[in-house]
């Protein structure tokens, strides 16, 4: 109820004031600092804009996007990442970033914002007080990310991925094991496959360059180690969360996947984008190249394109469904909320 109240005074304050004006509105409704996020999520879903620091002239873009109305099942096929990056949370404190939020300059900035210090390197059992202390923001991403494999086989609008959720229910030994399950499958029911996936990592431009023209350099100029490059280079699609040792997958492994196109993108509806449009930047020219090649494609965002038209369409669903399960609608928000302040996102996709 205090949710729904705070969406309604930020929905009848839109035509009075800023973003920040309405943040502190929202805060004021909420009463608690740290439910904060959860305001600035409504905000942001309202789909409140600045218009005076819109970074695309929307005069073509509106024409030419479409909407929730021509959205197909193969829109949902990042469902896949709200479950496996959702769970794995890029954004949040945990062993898999460990060691980039311990370099230079992440270091000192995590300990003058009064981060607390990370517990010793040998502490992976989540039972652990010292891990549970260092890493509970990652344990909220991953609730809402094992939350939304429980209810995805409900949820789901297309009747042959449901089917195979359930019984990918009754065949998960763990949660994590779950999320995996149910990842593989939100790609395969709807068309999806790792050999479908080309990353175009953090720039956006790699998934249009030969893997040779690919390199990484330090901050004078000077190339990374050989086989930094080669590793950067041979990355794939995050499809699984551990090693076979049992160790979590790190930023230095998955990081080219910030940015990523489907060979079969132009089989997309609300989010088509056909192969060689990918990436938000793709060659130089910045904002500029970007506005140019809005006509070619519905988004430059695959990935959120995907994660906003599941939100829709799995939220029709949980408010039709109501009567059968009557909390369907705040499992599923508060799965997203989880999900989406992990980092799920990338910080770029």
């Amino acid at each position: 109820l205090t949710l729904a109240k705070s969406h309604l005074a930020t929905s009848l304050y839109l035509s009075t004031g800023s973003i920040q004006s309405m943040i502190e509105l929202c805060a004021t409704q909420f009463r608690f600092h740290n439910l904060l996020l959860g305001c600035v999520f409504l905000i942001g879903v309202s789909g409140i804009r600045d218009e005076n620091k819109r970074l695309v002239d929307q005069t073509n873009v509106e024409v030419k996007a479409d909407g929730p109305e021509t959205m197909n099942e193969m829109d949902l096929f990042n469902i896949h990442d709200l479950l496996l990056v959702g769970y794995w949370a890029p954004l949040t404190k945990g062993p898999h970033v460990r060691k980039r939020a311990t370099s230079p300059p992440f270091d000192t900035l995590l300990f003058a914002n009064g981060i607390p210090g990370w517990p010793a390197e040998n502490v992976a059992d989540p039972e652990n007080a010292a891990y549970k202390e260092a890493y509970a923001g990652l344990s909220e991403a991953r609730k809402g990310a094992v939350t939304l494999a429980n209810i995805i086989s409900v949820l789901h609008p297309v009747q042959k991925c449901r089917e195979q959720f359930q019984k990918n229910m009754a065949n998960a030994k763990s949660d994590e094991e779950l999320v995996e399950k149910q990842a593989a499958t939100a790609w395969d029911c709807v068309g999806v496959s790792e050999e479908n996936v080309r990353l175009c990592g953090f720039s956006g431009k790699e998934c249009h360059m030969a893997e040779e023209d690919i390199v990484l350099k330090h901050e004078n100029g000077t190339l990374l180690p050989a086989e930094e490059i080669n590793r950067y280079r041979n990355q794939k699609a995050l499809t699984k969360l551990r090693h076979e040792d049992g160790t979590l997958l790190t930023w230095e492994e998955v990081e080219r996947y910030r940015n990523f196109e489907l060979t079969n993108g132009d089989q997309l509806g609300a989010c088509y984008q056909p192969l060689g449009t990918g990436g938000p930047v793709h060659e130089e020219g910045g904002w500029e190249n970007f506005k140019g090649r809005t006509g070619g494609r519905k988004t430059a965002w695959l990935r959120a394109c995907s994660y906003w038209s599941a939100f829709h369409a799995l939220a029709l669903r949980a408010d039709a469904l109501q009567n059968e399960h009557n909390d369907m609608p705040n499992l599923l928000f508060g799965s997203i909320v989880r999900i989406i302040a992990g980092g799920a996102l990338f910080c770029g996709g």
